[in-house]
């Protein structure tokens, strides 16, 4: 199972996803960190285009 949040842009804000065992588990604290950094990135080009 899978869980998906998606954020104002229609991209995603977080997920989470379930092991057979019914355990959730996700993003470490560094890959959260290096996702939001890359979104920003995006944010930031696509903000020199409009």
């Amino acid at each position: 199972m899978a869980v998906i949040v998606l954020g104002e842009n229609g991209e995603i804000a977080r997920s989470r996803a379930s092991s057979h065992g019914g355990n959730f588990t996700g993003p470490t604290e560094a890959e959260m960190r290096q996702f939001e950094a890359e979104q920003a990135a995006k944010r930031k080009r696509r903000a020199k285009y409009m």
